[in-house]
């Protein structure tokens, strides 16, 4: 039996480069102001953030993109016009902007349930009949017959 010489192969770099500075103050300020995120995959970060009150879908935000700048992704089933946003951070105040932008959502969505009814952007709220409350806890019943009515 011949035994064959073995070559060295040379040493190969990784192929995903680094993240960013920017990358990592935009992990981290997220961390800081919406806590630890509900899912990490790689370099993604996920979190599904609840607005105040019952039954209210979450807000979702997602932080992925190249290695050099950052994007945030924000998935808002509360709004009827831009539910869907997409920024690529530049700068921290970019950063600050989307931010602001994250916490009005969740006000907004918060503000939303209770006693003021679901209504376009911008409108005045209305009230709640009691009318409307009977026919909204009846729905509720019919969709989530396990969930208890308020």
């Amino acid at each position: 039996m011949r035994i064959m010489d073995v070559v060295e192969s040379p040493v190969l770099e990784p192929t995903v480069p680094e993240r960013s500075v920017l990358h990592k103050f935009v992990h981290g300020r997220l961390r800081e102001i919406f806590g630890q995120p509900d899912n990490s995959l790689g370099r993604d970060d996920d979190w599904s953030l609840r607005p105040d009150g019952p039954y209210r879908s979450s807000i979702n935000i997602l932080v992925n993109g190249t290695a050099g700048s950052p994007a945030v992704w924000i998935f808002d089933p509360h709004s009827r016009h831009d539910g869907v946003f997409r920024a690529t951070v530049k700068s921290e105040d970019a950063l600050h902007k989307i931010i602001k932008q994250i916490q009005h959502r969740l006000e907004r969505a918060s503000a939303k349930g209770g006693e003021m009814a679901m209504v376009k952007d911008g409108a005045k709220p209305r009230r709640r009949t009691q009318r409307s409350l009977m026919g909204e806890r009846l729905i509720l019943a019919l969709c989530y017959p396990s969930r208890p009515q308020p």
